[in-house]
């Protein structure tokens, strides 16, 4: 059942076509929960159930599970922002601006202390952050064009390429060129 979000600035959603979004977040929330080897008990952030808010333009945006976890997102421009967050992560679906280019986003009911990994449109960039004790991560972001950013309490997605290097291979196993194979040598936390 979709919860919207509250706003300072506007009390009146627009709704956008989210099938991007949502195939995006569901790929994403499965790919976590099946290969991140971290449960639910041990996981700084994984609520309960898949939720979507949707938001209007503004400057503050809350999301609740209605019992335990509330998230709290705080930007420094007014932003058209859709706030959801499912097992294991927060995803932010930020519109394009033009009358910003940037903005600190603030994200505020995080577990104190953890580290988490910002991804932004894909996983082949991330960031690790660590959210301070009071459980709040902020990082600034671009607004010259729409983002899908990605918050998750485990990294995810190692790359293995077809080329001389394997890509990401050597981080999990032993790269073979001549036969374009990945020995895995280590546990996997995130997807392949």
């Amino acid at each position: 059942m979709p919860r919207k979000a509250t706003s300072i600035v506007s009390t009146i959603p627009k709704l956008r076509p989210a099938a991007f979004r949502l195939f995006a977040f569901s790929f994403a929330a499965a790919a976590v929960l099946v290969f991140s080897g971290v449960s639910r008990a041990e996981s700084p952030l994984l609520p309960e159930e898949a939720q979507e808010s949707v938001a209007p333009e503004g400057s503050h945006y809350e999301w609740s599970n209605g019992t335990s976890l509330t998230i709290t997102v705080e930007t420094s421009e007014p932003v058209d922002l859709a706030l959801d967050a499912g097992p294991g992560m927060v995803v932010l679906d930020i519109q394009a601006s033009v009358e910003a280019s940037a903005s600190v986003i603030t994200v505020n009911g995080l577990s104190g202390g953890a580290t988490y990994w910002v991804y932004e449109d894909d996983y082949h960039g991330q960031s690790e952050v660590l959210a301070d004790a009071t459980g709040t991560l902020a990082f600034s972001q671009d607004l010259a064009t729409g983002h899908i950013v990605f918050i998750q309490p485990v990294p995810s997605t190692v790359f293995i390429r077809n080329d001389a290097t394997g890509g990401d291979c050597d981080s999990i196993g032993v790269w073979d060129a001549g036969t374009l194979k990945c020995t895995l040598t280590a546990d996997l936390a995130g997807t392949v």
